[in-house]
Order: structure tokens, then sequence, then C-alpha cells
């Protein structure tokens, strides 16, 4: 049996999506699927959030937290939240890790906040960071989107199941709604697609493209990925692996026991041993084992 690997998890920091929802009754009115709670959700001026005051005091809680690690790699989501806060825990750091803009790692798309526009802004502010996985998508700024239906086609070819193939589907219609809406002007497209996919979010609310059973099955998917990187980049015993994430993701990402079945009869997933991972306030470090 492979030695698990001891891995850093942290949440984002306050952002102005999470301040705004709570102004608007919480989490628990937002789930109620009625728009006089949901004000916030579909709101454009809170596309891809930064980080409150509050966050960045949050983050120099975390920062103290980890300032015993020996950190020699950063994964972090691409969403400005996790960026903003990466940066600020990190931006003294002297032990000069590598850091990765890992699309894997981004909360489910349901809401403005889980959209990548402001991408092209996070990737000027920290061009430290790699963000190679995030520069492949053809319209960067619906990344998010592509990085679905790029999921979705490497867990199909491994599998070949309908589900997987029904969701590269649905994924491949929105991209074409979201093409036909910006009149196929590629210009156009490059700067607003963000904006359309907003547009379309709200169009099949209470209805989402990305579900809580895909966040559980990435989250395997997840830890492949980091046992890749901590091989690829030498990571020794004595040093530390960080993730910079969110609470959906990560909660899924530190349940050791999550397993996903393929259920014939129901065409679904479902996870037998159903053990809950870690909940995470906003910058809270825990360490996990995968």
């Amino acid at each position: 049996m492979d030695q698990k690997l001891k891995v850093h998890i942290i949440r984002h920091a306050e952002s102005e999506y999470n301040k705004a929802q709570f102004e608007f009754g919480g989490y628990q009115a937002a789930t109620q699927f009625k728009y006089e709670h949901i004000g916030h959700k579909y709101d454009p001026n809170l596309m891809d959030p930064a980080i409150t005051e509050k966050g960045i005091e949050q983050c120099k809680l975390a920062r103290e937290k980890i300032k015993e690690l020996n950190v020699k790699l950063v994964i972090v989501s691409p969403l400005k939240r996790t960026l903003q806060t990466c940066h600020e825990i990190f931006k003294n750091s002297h032990h000069k890790p590598i850091f990765i803009a890992q699309p894997q790692f981004r909360e489910h798309m349901q809401s403005t906040c889980d959209i990548g526009g402001n991408i092209e802004e996070s990737k000027k502010d920290y061009d430290y960071i790699d963000f190679s996985l995030v520069e492949q998508y053809p319209y960067q700024k619906i990344w998010t989107l592509y990085e679905i239906l790029q999921h979705q086609q490497i867990i199909y070819e491994q599998k070949r199941m309908s589900l997987h193939k029904q969701k590269i589907e649905q994924i491949e219609n929105v991209i074409q709604i979201i093409k036909e809406k910006g009149g196929n002007n590629q210009e156009y497209l490059q700067q607003n697609s963000h904006m359309l996919l907003l547009d379309y979010l709200k169009e099949v609310h209470p209805n989402f493209i990305d579900t809580d059973t895909e966040t559980q099955y990435r989250s395997v998917i997840q830890r492949q990925i980091v046992k890749q990187l901590a091989k690829k980049h030498n990571i020794k015993e004595n040093e530390d692996i960080v993730i910079v994430g969110h609470r959906g993701n990560l909660y899924q990402f530190s349940n050791e026991q999550n397993e996903i079945n393929y259920n014939n009869n129901q065409n679904m997933y479902h996870n037998p041993n159903n053990i809950s991972g870690v909940l995470l306030d906003n910058c809270d470090v825990q360490a996990v084992y995968i």
C-alpha cells in the first residue's frame, strides 16, 4: 500500500460574495431557490469576486498558522478569491514554493462567483503562478465551463458511461449557445463570454450545470493530481504541500473514504461510505492525508 501523503488545505478568505450572501439571508436562504433570497447569486458585480478587508485579516491569521511549515508546492484554484488568498498568505514566504493554478480545484459552478471572469486580470496580478492549465481554453473567461467539459471527456474515455456522454453533449450545447448569443464574434466572445454564461445560469435556475455529485467524483481525480504533482516536483517527506481552495470542493477532497461507484440501474454515482470530510470556514487550515 502506498504511503499516505500529507496535504494542508486552506479555504479562501471571506469574499465579497460571502459578504453579500449573509446580507441576503445566508446560505440556507440561498438554497431555498427563491429569487427574493438570492439577489446576490447572479449579480454581475459579484463575478469572480475579490476578498474583503475582513478576508485580508483572516489571511494574516492563516499565515501565522502555517509559518512553521516547509511549503514547497502550492496548488490553488484559479478563481480570484483563492488566488488573492494565496497571495496574501504567501507573499512574504522565504521558502519560494512552486505555485500552480489548477482548474480541477475550482468550486462547483452554480453562482456568479464561480465563473472565472476575471482570469485575465488575475494572471497579470499573480504572474508568478503557473496558469498554463487555464491558458489552453479558447475563451479563458469561461474556463470553468471548459474544465467541466474536459473533465467529463477524460472520464468518458476511461469508463465509456452514458452519463458522461450526456454531460459532454450538455456542456457542448451550452458553449454553442454562448457562441450564438455572442454572434460568433471571436473578439466579442473573448471579452464577454463570462457574462453570457452568467445569463445562461440565471435562465436555467434552479437547475445547475455543475452538481454536487460531480464535485464528489472530481475529488477522486484531484487526489490523483496531487500525488502526481508531488512526484513530479520531488516533494520530500520534510516538505509540505498546500491547497488553497473552496469549502464544497475541499469537503469532498478531505473525505478519505470517498469512493464513487457507478449504479447501472439508476445511471448515477453514489458514495457507499458516505463519511464526512472537513468543512472549513474562511481561511481555516487543516492537515489531511490522501
